[in-house]
């Protein structure tokens, strides 16, 4: 599935949601903002009670542009998609992604990303 969003209204944007007990599977991902003064804009996985940020960055200096593809990157079961925009900054973001029936428990899936996937995703760019 492909989906886009534009904000420019402070506030979080929810992406996608997956069905009960389902995990959505980021595929790729592109971001833009406009240059803004103590703006900011991240995307995390996050459900009722835990969020993990997977991408931040600030536009205090600078615009964003920001691309990434072929992640296979998958969030805990339940875990929905955001995007959260900070200071009214212009925030476009792309998304492609796949939804997964069944995804791991949080705690489950706090430990592997912290061990394989997050220091890996850095790696690649």
């Amino acid at each position: 599935m492909i989906k886009t969003m534009q904000r420019s209204v402070s506030g979080v944007s929810i992406v996608s949601v997956p069905p009960e007990g389902g995990a959505i599977e980021l595929v790729d991902l592109i971001i833009t903002t406009d240059r803004n003064s103590r703006g900011a804009v991240e995307v995390s996985f996050a459900d009722d009670i835990s969020e993990e940020t997977i991408f931040s960055g600030d536009t205090t200096l600078n615009g964003i542009i920001y691309s990434v593809t072929d992640l296979n990157w998958t969030g805990w079961a339940d875990a929905r998609l955001e995007v959260r925009n900070v200071n009214n900054t212009k925030v476009n973001c792309a998304v492609k992604y796949n939804i997964i029936e069944s995804g791991s428990d949080f705690d489950v899936w706090r430990q592997f990303i912290k061990k394989q996937e997050i220091k890996n995703l850095w790696k690649r760019r």
